[in-house]
């Protein structure tokens, strides 16, 4: 009588697969944001301080020429 044992499955190989593939996905993540998502950010808001900022010189310059057509 010779029983048949079912061989026994490994998960050590397909544990550090999932872990090394999630390390992977982790630091390409790290990478596209630092490189892509944080420049555009970066330029989206200096565009909006420009904008802010020449609205604020204009505002200055119609008041200023505003008081100047009420002084005459």
């Amino acid at each position: 009588m010779f029983f048949h044992k079912p061989k026994k499955k490994n998960p050590i190989p397909m544990i550090i697969a999932i872990v090394v593939g999630a390390l992977a996905a982790a630091a390409a993540g790290y990478v596209i944001f630092n490189k892509v998502i944080k420049k555009k950010i970066a330029a989206k808001k200096a565009a909006a301080a420009e904008v802010e900022a020449a609205d604020d010189i204009c505002e200055c310059e119609c008041i200023c020429e505003e008081d100047i057509l009420e002084e005459a």
